[in-house]
């Protein structure tokens, strides 16, 4: 109806799309954005929403006005407030969107199919399933920024391609048990180490005395040693193994660090790991 907005579907390349998009105004300024629904029904709801939240000032900003590159730089900025050290794996995801979105495209011309076009583009190209999915929730999380800033409206929900090259081959306890008899004397504990608490490797070696709580009974990693840069408690005393594992460390210990080759840090096991497999 007239003055109340309208929703439609574009055409793109003489082909209408599927998706309808909305057509309003409020207090004298446009709006266009697309719904990233198929259902024409949904679509008017949301549009009676999107009008009503305008005129509330719930809703402020542009939509679809704001570019790739825009809630790019929202995400990288976050990454530098929150101290995470994955800040350069975030901007070559970055890299690999821009590329092949474009930075000045709009946000919300970015539809699932257009996702799963730039999914299937970086499987040819021989990216790893796994890397598509981060490249993608890198995407996703700078669209949630967009909203909790008011830039955007909504985010849009969409699928993330099935990784298939997830991590398998875990040990029985049997295998195990073998593979400590082949490991050398200074890789055994951490191997231990490993296997009980589920950590990374770089974090069990840069593991310091002053880190491990005897009184409380838990071990602390603090958030400049961790992946994902949170801050994180292990409590030992629950696990019998994993005391006993500590406190012969401790006994033999040599230095700051719980892992040890004759008092200097133990940087890397590759070629004994590679060697106990074998």
């Amino acid at each position: 109806m007239r003055g109340q907005g309208r929703v439609f579907r574009p055409r793109v390349r003489g082909h209408q799309t599927g998706v309808w998009w909305l057509d309003y105004s409020v207090g004298g300024r446009r709006h266009r954005e697309s719904t990233h629904l198929i259902r024409k029904s949904d679509a008017l709801e949301l549009l009676r929403q999107r009008i009503g939240d305008r005129r509330s000032g719930k809703l402020v900003g542009q939509p679809d006005r704001v570019t790739l590159h825009r809630v790019r730089e929202l995400a990288e900025r976050q990454y530098t407030l929150d101290g995470r050290r994955s800040l350069v794996r975030c901007k070559q995801a970055w890299e690999h969107l821009e590329k092949f979105f474009g930075a000045e495209a709009r946000v919300v011309s970015l539809t699932s199919v257009r996702r799963d076009a730039y999914a299937e583009h970086r499987l040819a190209e021989g990216a790893a399933r796994s890397t598509v999915n981060y490249e993608l929730a890198v995407l996703r999380r700078g669209e949630r920024l967009g909203v909790e800033k008011g830039l955007l409206a909504t985010s849009l929900s969409y699928r993330l391609p099935q990784v298939r090259n997830a991590r398998v081959g875990f040990f029985e306890e049997g295998d195990f048990a073998a593979l400590l008899v082949e490991l050398a004397d200074d890789v055994r504990p951490v191997i231990r180490f490993l296997r009980l608490t589920g950590w990374r490797k770089n974090e069990a070696l840069g593991l310091t005395w002053d880190q491990v709580d005897w009184d409380g009974e838990v071990i602390r990693l603090n958030s400049s040693q961790t992946k994902g840069g949170d801050a994180r408690v292990f409590p030992f005393g629950l696990a019998p193994e994993l005391k006993d594992l500590l406190k012969a460390q401790w006994g033999a210990r040599d230095g700051l660090f719980v892992f040890h080759r004759s008092g200097k840090p133990v940087r890397t096991f590759r070629t004994a790991w590679k060697a106990a497999c074998k």
